[in-house]
């Protein structure tokens, strides 16, 4: 359904809970970021207690907050390390719709 509309409305038991642009409400829904990084040593990551995974020969890590995002780059990029990718991880039209009936 997100590939083919741009607006949308959720409806329940006949009233209108949330509507809009489909971007708008994606965009706000961004629930952590990924981080993908390269050069770096473990030590420093474990010694400032970022978390992390190795996959394929890179780390990643998921910051939860715009805060810790930052913190994260700023320690890669002070220890010379390579950030190859932050990709913000947003929820989708079907738990945005989830989110909005449960409550």
């Amino acid at each position: 359904m997100e590939m083919i509309v741009d607006r949308v409305g959720i409806i329940q038991e006949g009233e209108i809970k949330k509507e809009g642009k489909l971007s708008d409400l994606i965009f706000h829904s961004v629930t952590s970021y990924e981080i993908v990084f390269s050069g770096i040593a473990e030590k420093i990551l474990t010694d400032n207690r970022v978390k992390f995974v190795l996959q394929d020969k890179n780390y990643l890590s998921k910051a939860e907050t715009n805060e810790d995002t930052n913190k994260t780059i700023r320690l890669i990029t002070k220890n010379r390390g390579k950030i190859l990718a932050v990709t913000p991880v947003k929820m989708t039209l079907e738990d945005i719709f989830l989110e909005e009936i449960n409550q």
